[in-house]
């Protein structure tokens, strides 16, 4: 069994009760049009409603008096949803433009999943991280990374202007880049150190994902919300997948989201 346990932010708590391991996700991290920051890396408190066991939603709506000090953009809203079942953990996130502008290239960073515990945590954290390519489980070790310890993957079909891509190879950022590209959307997942524990993250429309192996030892998933018009609502669903083969896995939520 799953159990999900929200936090007074974004964070939610996630335990996997047979493995007596625990993970956390930040639902969302961070929201763009563009290079305009709706929803910076910052934190909220949400007012978190539950609906039944471990099944939770919170909806946020910003405008012009609790904007963030970085955002750039005023009047718009999101709704964020978790719900866990058997050794899924299905996630839906829900974007509402209540801006009076059409936003361009709107992308989500879906959850920042960090792995709290050190079965799934250590400084070779890319040794045991995986994408999905061709429908193939490929190592991260095998693909070009700029950064040793983190990246950022994009798939070939990404569209050009979104949030990150292309990289700007002179100035990286923070995730880095990668030459290798994958397909959409993009499923990532790593396994245990001892390879009989594995986990998987993605949701519909995703053009990117991200591993970092830093003190977060943390996997990404960026859905592709698109251009968004006036009152628009536009949503996808992702999926934490859990179990003991990573290739089965990634082919599992690729199936749940595509």
């Amino acid at each position: 069994m799953i159990s999900i346990k929200p936090t007074d932010t974004e964070f939610v708590t996630i335990e996997h009760q047979e493995w007596e391991l625990g993970w956390r996700i930040w639902l969302p991290e961070c929201i763009f049009a563009g290079t305009r920051a709706i929803k910076p890396v910052s934190r909220i408190q949400p007012n978190w409603i539950q609906h039944a066991e471990n099944h939770w939603s919170y909806t946020y709506e910003l405008n012009t008096e609790n904007k963030f000090d970085e955002g750039e953009i005023d009047d718009f809203s999101w709704k964020a949803e978790i719900q866990s079942e058997n050794d899924d953990v299905h996630l839906n996130l829900e974007l509402t433009n209540a801006s009076n502008e059409l936003l361009s290239l709107v992308v989500c960073d879906g959850g920042c999943l960090q792995a709290m515990n050190e079965e799934f945590a250590d400084e070779s954290d890319h040794l045991r991280s995986y994408i999905l390519k061709d429908n193939e489980a490929v190592c991260l070790d095998r693909v070009h990374r700029c950064k040793s310890i983190r990246s950022i993957y994009h798939s070939e079909t990404c569209p050009s202007g979104v949030c990150g891509f292309p990289p700007n190879r002179e100035d990286p950022g923070f995730f880095g880049y990668s030459d290798f590209h994958t397909q959409s959307p993009v499923i990532i997942g790593s396994t245990s150190q001892d390879q009989n524990k594995a986990i998987a993250i993605g949701y519909e429309q995703s053009h990117a994902a991200t591993q970092n192996g830093d003190n977060h030892h943390c996997l990404h998933s960026r859905p592709f919300f698109g251009d968004m018009d006036v009152n628009q609502s536009v949503s996808r669903k992702g999926i934490i997948c859990f179990g003991d083969n990573i290739q089965q896995l990634l082919q599992r939520a690729f199936a749940v989201v595509c």
